[in-house]
């Protein structure tokens, strides 16, 4: 899995910020899904992503699956193919990903275009790699639909589950397929997952989408297609940059505000309405204008082949910042209980942030605390966890209705696996027009006024974490814990918080919703605050 090269550790200060020296604690499979969105072009209707349809957790591994191929078939031998490697893409040296080689091919004699292959065997590059050989799991391949091609689910190296996430092979999506052209079978992006016993969950494999197999006569295609833009403007104005294969003819896109990502009906959308870009510059300069609405922008790309087929799709994210900070006004000094990276790394510590708070002047109830991060120990330790942009980084919290609570889409300025943002599942609920929803599954923080201190709480795992290096930088769900945020008005800059003696400070105790309880009976939850650490409790 992310093994040496994974997820938070430790460090001087001299030392870069390397998250894959981390463990993260989630392995994270999820999928994006549907709902209309209208953007810029006309009549072009657009997938959003949605809590719904998000995997609640990793599907997790039980029984060995075996492949399901025809029992009946009788097997023919059929040439020499192509197989260009990524299914074992976080397994092997990152050089080492999209690298080919030949392989012997057999077809079912009874079912023309189902294939099967030994990819890993002896005398393989994988198997000199990495030392072992698979002489008996067999890959195989069903291309009987040129558009729905799929692998069945098999074990490399007796151990190692890989899986292609199509509903034969149970999963739910119907975007995961890949598709054989000119004898060339190319799969999408984390079109597959795999897992091992030892995890017991599946993590996303093809994640660039290199994985190709070229059939007996056919040759590989240069689909090589990598979307970048950074995760906050730039004075407005957000800038795309491609890199793309030789065989790539054309790349499409469309930016448009909101959270949608690449799908089967999105990348249609885009290859006929998208605007073309300019692959020979290389860069395209989005500025969505004066009046556009601030807050988190997708942007879909699709790569096209020289007849028009779409060979490659990315979906990359950024955020519109505010522009007038007239609106703003200070409020005072937050302290906020790290809740974030405590829930997405094992050794992330639980620490309380100090930063400025402001509130809007338009907006009475609607926070945002400035850099909020720059804080943090991993910044003592790390001379590039806090990103040195040339504007200031608001976590965004929209208490205008003291009992709907939301996180609206915020970059924090800190790079993780590359720049990392924070959401939350209402805020999205809210920017969808769906407050109800959120309501009925209880999504919403509190806010509550108390000793002229203002608590903002938010429920456990409600909270979304998206970093731009992982999983192509999409949000994940179910994350936060503890969260709260208390702010303290009549300070006009940061102080330092003397932390002396806190642990024998009076304890002062709060329910959920942020209001303060006198007595806690013993055995009830409650937020206790001694000094400036805050935490959860049960009464003894």
């Amino acid at each position: 899995m992310r093994a040496a090269e994974s997820p938070l550790s430790g460090g001087s200060r001299a030392n870069s910020f390397n998250i894959k020296s981390m463990k993260r604690i989630y392995l994270i499979l999820s999928a994006a899904i549907g709902l209309a969105f209208q953007a810029a072009g006309e009549g072009l209707s657009l997938e959003r992503i949605t809590p719904e349809a998000l995997s609640k957790g990793a599907k997790t591994l039980s029984n060995r699956i075996s492949a399901t191929a025809p029992a009946d078939a009788t097997w023919e031998e059929a040439g020499t193919g192509m197989w260009k490697e990524a299914l074992l893409d976080k397994l092997i040296p990152a050089g080492a990903v999209g690298s080919a080689w030949e392989v012997s091919l057999e077809q079912a004699k009874e079912y023309p275009g189902y294939y099967r292959a030994l990819p890993y065997r002896d005398g393989t590059p994988m198997a000199e790699m990495l030392g072992q050989a698979d002489n008996e799991n067999y890959v195989y391949i069903n291309a009987t639909n040129p558009e729905r091609v799929y692998i069945e689910q098999f074990f490399a190296f007796g151990h190692i589950l890989v899986a292609d996430l199509v509903p034969e092979n149970g999963w739910k999506s119907d975007s995961k397929y890949g598709t054989l052209r000119d004898g060339c079978i190319t799969f999408p992006s984390k079109s597959f997952a795999y897992a091992t016993y030892d995890a017991g969950q599946y993590d996303y494999c093809n994640i660039k989408g290199y994985f190709q197999i070229a059939l007996p006569g056919s040759e590989l295609k240069d689909y090589l297609f990598e979307v970048d833009m950074p995760a906050c403007d730039d004075n407005g104005e957000m800038t795309v940059s491609v890199t793309a294969g030789e065989d790539i003819a054309k790349v499409k896109m469309i930016s448009s505000p909101g959270y949608f990502a690449s799908s089967a009906n999105n990348d249609r959308a885009v290859a006929t309405q998208g605007a073309e870009f300019d692959l020979a510059k290389g860069y395209m300069v989005y500025a969505p204008g004066d009046n556009a609405p601030t807050g988190l922008y997708s942007t879909i790309a699709v790569a096209l082949s020289a007849d028009n087929a779409i060979v490659g799709s990315r979906c990359v994210y950024s955020h519109l910042g505010e522009r007038d900070n007239s609106d703003w006004a200070p409020a005072g000094t937050a302290r906020m209980n790290e809740a974030i990276l405590t829930t997405v790394y094992e050794t992330a510590t639980p620490q309380i942030l100090t930063c400025e708070a402001e509130q809007s002047v338009s907006q009475p109830g609607r926070y945002r605390l400035k850099n909020p991060y720059a804080g943090h120990t991993f910044a003592q330790s790390y001379d590039d966890f806090v990103i040195n942009h040339e504007h200031d980084h608001y976590l965004y919290i929209n208490a205008t209705d003291p009992a709907k609570v939301y996180i609206e889409a915020s970059p924090l300025g800190i790079n993780s696996e590359g720049e990392a943002m924070i959401y939350s599942q209402a805020g999205l609920y809210v920017d969808r027009g769906q407050s109800a929803t959120a309501a009925q599954n209880g999504l919403f923080g509190r806010l509550a006024e108390e000793d002229g201190e203002t608590i903002i709480t938010m429920p456990d795992g409600s909270l979304m974490f998206a970093e731009k290096e992982y999983d192509n930088g999409e949000y994940h769900f179910q994350i936060g814990q503890d969260f709260i945020v208390v702010i303290s008005p009549g300070q006009g800059a940061v102080e330092e918080i003397d932390a002396t003696g806190e642990a024998y400070a009076p304890a002062e105790y709060f329910n959920l919703q942020g209001i303060r309880v006198a007595n806690p009976r013993a055995g009830e939850l409650v937020i206790e605050r001694r000094g400036s650490k805050v935490t959860k409790t049960i009464i003894k």
